[in-house]
């Protein structure tokens, strides 16, 4: 019977997060659901390892050796602190970064020293009060645009709400003016002489551009003018532009990788290297860019430097995005201020032996810094674990607390394929 597995957002970028992907993979190769109606494997906004993405055996400019990528485990944030491999003096950024960063108090500390700091956001938030110079971004219900994530195949559209407030603009816009004042706009038809992006233009230029996209068009995908729910690709013309079957949703190709089919554009029915899924740790550590595969590291802040530090109190911090958190706004989603904006989870059992009460401020902390927050005592923990959201800052309007990623190591660019993020340390726990 096949079943659908699904990974939930940045699997693999999470510590030893290349092997749960590849586990969510072999799960469904091993029980035969690839390739079949209702089976497979559906990765939500994961990330191609470094050096993978289609297109750079072609474009060699596209790999620039030595230069730090923006997603390759903490190497920006490494650079910015050290100066290693080379200084960096300026940063654009948006949303709001700097709840994500590892060794908050020190990148902080580091910035003083940028010439220049751009942010693109909408809220005051932590990353908007370490920026020399904002530009007030539209909102997604003030702009229109494709609406898609990183390994979906379904591509849908946004028409614009309600007009954008003040001096919003389209992040499109920012990055349209900086183009055209370099003069690299020419070979762009979608940005006009003062740098304002068509967004619809620019959306047709790259679709049409990509054979998987070629016959898709924002019009096609308009729910205002044609049929709403959207588009998988590959479509490259009206004939592959059907529903699929009678219960579909949306039109295009229902599955890739059926038994004896090709995937578009390769002469293998998987785009691998072997044209296989490959299940065995061992053979998949031996292709490039998966040398670390079969290493798992120490959880970070256990090492000699910091046993001294714990003494018996010792919790693994646990941190991750929670549902009514918005990344691209910086700031919860609520209707109102809660009442008790409990942070700190703790399990009952660790909290009695704390003297912790529920509500009570405590700290959390360990070689890197400390976070003062509530406890939230509840049994949802495990007993050694406690967890913190991330996204967090003491300019947050309903959670003023620092961010628990401050309390993380830099992930090395080597682990999970460069795509390395931050999700646990050692920390100790005490009532303030």
């Amino acid at each position: 019977f096949p079943s659908q597995v699904m990974g939930l957002s940045r699997v693999s970028s999470r510590h030893s997060g290349a092997q749960l992907a590849y586990g969510l993979v072999s799960l469904a190769a091993i029980t035969g659901s690839i390739g079949c109606p209702g089976g497979g494997v559906t990765l939500f906004s994961n990330y191609i390892p470094p050096g993978e993405e289609p297109g750079n055996e072609k474009n060699p400019a596209s790999q620039r050796p030595g230069l730090v990528g923006a997603g390759s485990g903490s190497a920006v944030w490494r650079a910015i602190e050290t100066g290693k491999p080379y200084p960096i003096r300026g940063i654009i950024w948006d949303a709001n970064a700097l709840g994500f960063v590892p060794r908050g108090a020190d990148i902080r500390e580091a910035l003083k020293n940028m010439d220049l700091i751009v942010h693109l956001g909408q809220y005051p938030n932590l990353t908007y009060h370490h920026s020399h110079v904002v530009f007030p971004v539209s909102s997604f219900l003030e702009t229109e645009g494709l609406v898609f994530t990183g390994v979906g195949r379904t591509l849908q559209w946004a028409n614009r709400v309600v007009e954008p407030r003040g001096q919003c603009r389209a992040a499109d816009d920012f990055w349209g003016g900086i183009l055209q004042r370099m003069g690299l706009a020419r070979d762009l038809p979608f940005i006009d002489g003062d740098g304002r992006v068509n967004i619809r233009d620019m959306t047709r230029h790259f679709l049409s551009a990509n054979p998987l996209t070629s016959g898709i068009t924002p019009e096609l995908l308009d729910p205002e003018i044609n049929t709403p729910g959207g588009i998988q690709w590959p479509v490259g013309g009206e004939k592959d532009l059907e529903y699929p079957s009678h219960r579909a949703a949306v039109r295009g190709s229902e599955g890739l990788f059926r038994p004896g089919s090709r995937f578009p554009g390769a002469e293998k029915r998987f785009p691998t290297p072997s044209g296989r899924v490959r299940i065995s740790p061992k053979e998949i550590a031996e292709e490039k860019g998966f040398e670390e595969f079969t290493r798992y590291k120490d959880l970070p802040g256990v090492g000699s430097r910091a046993a001294d530090h714990y003494k018996g109190n010792r919790f693994i911090l646990v941190a991750g995005e929670v549902v009514d958190y918005l990344p691209s706004a910086g700031f919860r989603a609520l209707v109102q201020k809660p009442d008790k904006p409990l942070f700190v989870q703790i399990h009952p059992k660790r909290a009695k032996e704390l003297g912790i009460q529920n509500g009570e401020t405590v700290v959390v902390e360990n070689h890197l810094g400390k976070i003062e927050a509530p406890a939230w005592v509840t049994d949802h923990v495990d007993e050694e674990t406690v967890f913190c959201p991330v996204g967090t800052d003491t300019y947050d309007p309903s959670y003023p607390f620092e961010s628990p990623c401050g309390l993380m190591d830099f992930v090395p660019e080597t682990e999970n394929c460069g795509r390395g993020y931050l999700e646990a340390a050692a920390v100790k726990v005490r009532k303030k």
